[in-house]
């Protein structure tokens, strides 16, 4: 005991016990520092990884092969896919146990160990990174068709709901036509979950052909709700108002008189309801074809008619004009032939 307090009264000694322990406490500290720049680094390095990791390759490539059953030109591409996917995964599964090796060397100080380690996970994850990418590029022109075919009955589905939601909306105008639409709507429903399923059976060529039929009869439904109301309007409003209108007049005209007989009206106005009648039939069916030009067609023709027998009637009343007008001026020239007779005589 004597012997530690002689040398600790010794100032020498206690100078080189303080820079002793200055030195430790920097070293400890730089060791802090380091620790935790190996901790940041170590965390980007994971940060990639859980990146890389996220990109569904094995899905993809499950896919893919799926594909490559049914598809003689993927075969080849699949086959070729498989060795470079089995390098990336040994390699993804080397980074995972290096960095849960590196954070237990960077736990317990072994800096030197883990600065290693950490140049091997850069290197490592640059090339999973590229494998990741080649890959991903690969299978998604592979998987194209199927990615197309996604987006184009994902904007169908939406386009669905917007047109179901319209029908609810406009229940009344559609009323004529409702059965069919909820037909239709049941099948297109039908359409979709076949789609469905033959996509989950990887049959892309049936499930196009689905998407076909799946187009032609949204086309239809579209029609339907987005300008059938209009066409009823016209076909259950306006054209049979303005039959009656015709039929009225040309009624009333033939009642004063008027000579009509040459005009048929009769004959075409039941062309026109027949026709009207036939295409409201198409519509209440979900015919699509040339309802608009035939019911336009139909309005053409009405017009035409009622105009003649308004001409008709304006040329009965002309002539009664003019009738009424030579009879007053035969009687005024029967009257001055009196006169002069009469001043004849007397001279």
């Amino acid at each position: 005991m004597n012997f530690l307090l002689k040398y600790l009264s010794d100032i020498r000694v206690v100078i080189i016990l303080a820079a002793i322990v200055v030195l430790l406490v920097i070293w400890l500290l730089i060791q802090k520092i380091k620790a935790g720049n190996y901790r940041k680094q170590l965390e980007e390095l994971e940060t990639r990884y859980n990146s890389i990791k996220s990109v569904p390759i094995s899905y993809k490539l499950n896919k893919a092969v799926a594909i490559s059953r049914v598809e003689q030109e993927a075969m080849k591409k699949v086959a070729s896919m498989k060795e470079d996917f089995d390098k990336c995964q040994a390699n993804l599964t080397q980074i995972s146990q290096t960095l849960a090796d590196t954070e237990d060397e960077i736990l317990a100080g072994k800096l030197k160990r883990a600065k290693l380690d950490l140049q091997d996970l850069e290197a490592s994850i640059d090339l999973g990174e590229t494998q990741v990418s080649h890959l991903d590029q690969m299978l998604n022109a592979i998987l194209e068709k199927e990615t197309n075919q996604r987006e184009q009955v994902t904007a169908l589905k939406n386009h669905f709901t917007e047109l179901k939601g319209t029908v609810r909306d406009n229940q009344n105008q559609l009323s004529f036509i409702m059965p069919t639409i909820e037909e239709q709507i049941g099948e297109l429903e039908k359409m979709f979950s076949a789609f469905e399923e033959w996509m989950y059976g990887n049959e892309y060529e049936k499930a196009s052909e689905e998407l076909e039929s799946i187009k032609t009869n949204m086309d239809k439904l579209d029609s339907m709700v987005n300008h059938y109301p209009n066409l009823l309007n016209e076909a259950r409003g306006y054209l049979p108002s303005l039959i009656e209108s015709i039929r009225n007049e040309f009624q009333t005209a033939k009642a004063s008189g008027v000579y009509l007989d040459h005009l048929e009206v009769e004959k075409n106005l039941g062309v026109v309801e027949v026709g009207l009648q036939n295409d409201l039939d198409a519509m209440k069916e979900g015919a699509t074809g040339d309802l608009a030009s035939h019911l336009e067609d139909y309005k053409t023709r009405l017009l035409q008619i009622q105009q003649h027998v308004k001409t008709e009637v304006q040329n009965n009343n002309n002539l009664k004009s003019l009738a009424k007008e030579t009879l007053s001026l035969y009687q005024e020239t029967n009257s001055n032939r009196k006169y002069i007779d009469d001043q004849f005589s007397r001279v």
